[in-house]
């Protein structure tokens, strides 16, 4: 029996209640998988992943995440579930500028004892993961110099910090052309694999879909009355 990830039922969610923006009736995704989510620009995808992560809450509906219903908690609770045992690549990076890249990735660590226990060595982790996105090089740059696709890397880096199941990526190739948006989807998938790690990722470009496991179409599992 395949176990799930992500399971979403009757959700419902607008920022004015009266106005939905978010309605699906069922949409879940196989743990160990990599799901494509695909639709046009303000078509509500961030939102979808706010839910998800638990930064929104749904007017109705259901959303487990292994089997832990986000709703059932308080928000300090949600918080918490959220740093122990998902990375988040935000659309926007959210990378602290005065930081370097090296702190920037042991953020999470800092964050989450649960993901502190997990990693058993974190300079090593980080020097892995810095050598797999090919920005060895900047470990200890401050982020404020960096491009906006090196950015994205350190951005993809942190979210593996700590070895988390849930990996949530809001358009994170968005800056690169096609090749290096290939090669840093592959960094993604290795590193997914080495954590055990599900990923659900985010984008407007349908033509990345086929390196996934699956692609879905947020306009077909998004019913608006």
């Amino acid at each position: 029996m395949t176990e799930t990830a992500i399971g979403i039922k009757d959700l419902a969610f607008g920022y004015k209640p009266s106005k939905p923006v978010v309605t699906i009736q069922e949409f879940s995704v196989a743990k160990n998988t990599h799901t494509f989510l695909h639709g046009p620009s303000g078509a509500g995808k961030s939102t979808l992943l706010s839910l998800i992560a638990g930064i929104l809450t749904p007017q109705s509906g259901t959303i487990e995440i292994f089997g832990e219903t986000l709703s059932q908690m308080k928000a300090a609770q949600r918080d918490r579930f959220r740093g122990d045992h998902m990375g988040y690549i935000f659309q926007q990076f959210n990378l602290l500028p005065y930081l370097s890249v090296e702190e920037n990735i042991f953020l999470p660590l800092t964050m989450s004892p649960a993901k502190k226990n997990r990693s058993s060595s974190p300079a090593s982790e980080i020097d892995q993961l810095l050598d797999a996105l090919n920005i060895g090089d900047l470990k200890h740059q401050s982020v404020g110099s960096l491009s906006i696709g090196q950015q994205q890397r350190v951005a993809a880096a942190r979210s593996f910090m700590g070895q988390p199941k849930l990996i949530i990526a809001d358009e994170p190739t968005s800056s690169l052309d096609f090749d290096n948006r290939k090669a840093f989807i592959e960094c993604l998938f290795e590193a997914a694999k080495s954590a055990g790690a599900t990923i659900l990722f985010v984008s407007h470009d349908h033509s990345l879909s086929s390196l996934f496991d699956a692609s879905v179409s947020l306009s077909e599992i998004n019913r608006q009355p």
